[in-house]
């Protein structure tokens, strides 16, 4: 998020240089020197974070200390950077920005120079390359934005400088919510090392949501591919507490490969299957309504499961299992008695809908 802000900084008045350039009644160049200061500025600044990296380690690097806080470098030069620019809006010169944008562009070496270490302590062997990768993924498209969002502000006539002024406060808005989350929640290391158990029933997960898909659209089951998952889920389920206190590697990776083939895919086709249960309920209704009570019921028990697991490391986790397992059991035995009414797919009432929506608009 750090980065997408930095690129979203970095270029974001390159696309409207000139427009900007006539309001302040300035050289284009000057506008386009807000670019170039985050290229100029990397070279010395990437030999000290370079260093401090080596020396102190990546805590440090992200870190500043002073007398009674620890702040994120990066993080805290992006948000003092950005709204020190608004001097220009009080002096009317646009000069004053060079000192925000100049801190804005040393803080971009610190996220830049941490990435791959980032992946190498976050991330086991089989997912460093993936992780690296979306990684340098985040500063183009902050780039991206930095080229989309100018022309929102400026297509239109008026004030420039009022245009360019609310701008970017906006830009300040968006850098500050991406960079705050770094300063309370970044870590130099995660508390366990990584595994590739997360990564195995989020691959399988994927998979199984895309063959469950494919058949589902073929063969419109909704309620006999709810109810095979959901009891092979269960049974998935039910194997941890065999596979888990073996301490076997091979066998837990196998068990939560099936928990995540069958588990994951509950939830695109649930969505599907309560569409075709509530139309002509718009989908964003009731799927919203899912997702309201899964975040409430899922953050409670993700809470509950933490304490429990947290507690007690060696029946802790048998326990959690346990309460999932119940979960998914009254889940499964509620979708036996679901009536398989699929309205949407019903041709009959899906037409008498259309006409109605069709006579409607006609008559307004």
């Amino acid at each position: 998020m750090a980065l997408i802000s930095d690129g979203f900084l970095m270029v974001g008045f390159s696309p409207v240089a000139s427009v900007i350039a006539d309001a302040f009644n300035c050289e284009k160049i000057i506008v386009d020197a807000q670019c170039l200061t985050f290229l100029v500025m990397f070279v010395p600044c990437n030999f000290l974070v370079i260093y401090a990296l080596n020396k102190h380690g990546l805590r440090f690097c992200v870190i500043i200390i002073s007398v009674n806080y620890q702040l994120l470098i990066g993080a805290v030069l992006s948000i003092i950077g950005c709204w020190l620019r608004l001097l220009v809006q009080i002096s009317g010169n646009i000069y004053l920005m060079f000192p925000g944008t100049i801190l804005c562009s040393m803080a971009q070496v610190f996220f830049l120079n941490t990435g791959s270490r980032l992946a190498t302590v976050w991330f086991g062997d089989k997912e460093r390359a993936l992780a690296t990768a979306v990684g340098g993924l985040s500063l183009p498209i902050g780039c991206v934005l930095g080229f989309i969002v100018p022309a929102l502000f400026f297509g239109g006539e008026g004030d420039k400088q009022k245009v360019f002024y609310k701008y970017i406060l906006v830009q300040n808005i968006i850098v500050t919510v991406l960079s705050l989350p770094i300063i309370f929640v970044a870590k130099d290391k995660p508390s366990l090392p990584p595994s590739i158990f997360g990564a195995t029933f989020i691959f399988f997960g994927v998979v199984g949501s895309f063959i469950f898909g494919i058949l589902l659209d073929k063969y419109a089951k909704y309620k006999l591919v709810t109810n095979l998952i959901s009891s092979l889920a269960c049974l998935s389920l039910a194997l941890a507490f065999w596979t888990l206190p073996s301490s076997n590697v091979i066998l837990l990776t196998v068990n939560l490969a099936f928990i995540g083939f069958f588990i994951t895919p509950i939830i695109p086709i649930g969505y599907a299957f309560a569409v075709e249960l509530t139309f002509p309920v718009p989908e964003s209704i009731s799927n919203g309504m899912m997702n309201m009570v899964c975040q409430i019921y899922g953050s409670a028990m993700g809470a509950f499961s933490s304490h429990i697991s947290s507690s007690d490391g060696k029946t802790g986790p048998i326990i959690v299992i346990g309460i999932f397992l119940i979960t998914c059991m009254i889940g499964s035995i509620c979708t036996f008695f679901i009536k398989e009414d699929l309205k949407r797919l019903n041709p009959e009432i899906k037409n008498q809908f259309n006409t109605y929506v069709s006579t409607d608009i006609t008559i307004t």
